[in-house]
């Protein structure tokens, strides 16, 4: 586990790094404030605080063993009530038309 967690840091500061620079020169993609576009180190900043937020983001979904187990319970319940109810439904129907038939009627006076 704790191999896992120094590779996925150490990625994210590689990529967070790398991303600046690579959008700023590779694509020539720069930012652009009232008419005025940023000093290139600005921009590899702006940059790479997008790219720590995604890999943060990326970083919670990977680690989160306790999100993925919930997830997968939850997929699991979801899954199972819609193949009941799949597979009951005519039942379910049938009881309803019953009840609906046989449930007392109150008589207004």
């Amino acid at each position: 586990m704790l191999k896992n967690l120094v590779i996925a840091v150490l990625l994210a500061i590689l990529l967070s790094y790398t991303m600046g620079y690579a959008v700023s020169d590779w694509f020539d993609i720069r930012i652009q404030f009232d008419e005025q576009m940023l000093e290139p180190v600005t921009s590899m900043l702006a940059f790479g605080v997008v790219a720590v937020v995604l890999m943060m983001i990326g970083f919670i979904a990977a680690v989160s063993v306790v999100g993925v187990a919930f997830f997968a319970v939850f997929a699991a319940f979801i899954g199972l009530f819609v193949v009941g109810l799949g597979a009951f439904w005519p039942m379910l129907l049938l009881a309803a038309v019953v009840i609906w038939l046989v449930k007392d009627k109150s008589q207004s006076a």
